[in-house]
């Protein structure tokens, strides 16, 4: 298990980690992946969730992982699980950060950070409610301690062109904090899209900027219907 430290405006040292359970069958070979939104009980054990596919199951056993510590929430994260009888028999979860979304002219130019980092995949989920990132942050540890990086989203502009579209354009705030880059830790990120500060609609489109160790990456994704 990895465990890296990251923050962000309203994101306080959160920690990206995972916790594996055993499966009642041990069958790998028909494991599935998703990203979901995953919902305690009042006792706050994970019991039900719901897939980027759409897809709403009920966990074969409720399970708690160390992070999860608030009843009746919810929490976004990869969901590792065989699908038995239309419920999720767990095998692992992983923690994904959803950061807050923060307009670049609150800050002032020097705090803005866009140090690079290694993008391995961006995707808008099937439900349109999320931007995915998959990244690579290059870390290590300096004198046996582990230093805090720190990642967030920016909203850097928002204009309406002249038949009506929206176009959002978001960019990956990432302070290295001196952290020695001696091998990569993934890290998952989830943006909800009804954070962006306006009304999006069908059509509008949201562009999201990274620096990377390959120079800038930019994508655009349309807002569906």
């Amino acid at each position: 298990m990895k465990k890296y430290l990251f923050a962000f405006i309203s994101l306080l040292f959160i920690a990206c980690s995972s916790e594996d359970y055993e499966t009642g069958d041990g069958q790998l070979s028909f494991m599935r992946a998703d990203f979901a939104d995953v919902y305690t009980d009042a006792r706050a054990y994970m019991v039900r969730a719901m897939t980027d596919d759409g897809d709403s199951l009920l966990l074969k056993k409720p399970v708690k992982p160390s992070w999860v510590n608030t009843p009746d929430s919810c929490y976004r994260t990869l969901l590792y699980y065989n699908k038995v009888e239309n419920m999720a028999d767990v095998v692992s979860v992983n923690t994904v950060l959803v950061p807050s979304i923060r307009k670049r002219s609150d800050d002032k130019p020097e705090e803005v950070k866009e140090d690079p980092v290694k993008v391995i995949g961006v995707w808008k989920s099937a439900n349109g409610r999320y931007l995915n990132l998959d990244l690579e942050l290059m870390t290590g540890k300096d004198d046996g301690e582990v230093v805090s990086q720190m990642v967030g989203i920016y909203c850097d502009s928002i204009s309406t062109d002249e038949s009506g579209v929206q176009h959002a354009i978001l960019s990956l705030y990432h302070n290295q904090n001196n952290c020695p880059e001696y091998y990569a830790a993934e890290v998952f990120l989830s943006i909800p899209l009804a954070r962006i500060p306006c009304l999006l609609k069908p059509g509008d489109d949201v562009s999201l900027r990274i620096n990377t160790y390959s120079g800038p990456w930019q994508r655009t994704f349309t807002i569906a219907p």
